[in-house]
């Protein structure tokens, strides 16, 4: 991943990830659990996602022939 500084101090709660997706908070688990997207994980162990991981999901997504990467809300 090709991360600017400024992008690396920025990072997105899972909510605002799924918003940032437009998909729902269980949708957002799923696609993590399914390895179909990444986070980072807190010392407390809430997730924490950068605009460029959200991105690499949407373009796998976009590049997928015939497979829904994304589910519906």
């Amino acid at each position: 991943m090709n991360e600017t500084l400024s992008e690396k101090k920025h990072f997105l709660t899972a909510r605002e990830a799924a918003n940032y997706l437009r998909i729902s908070l269980s949708t957002l688990y799923r696609l993590e659990r399914d390895g179909r997207l990444q986070s980072l994980r807190t010392p407390g162990g809430h997730r924490r996602y950068t605009t460029a991981m959200l991105e690499e999901c949407l373009n796998k997504r976009e590049k997928s022939s015939g497979e829904v990467l994304l589910g519906q809300n």
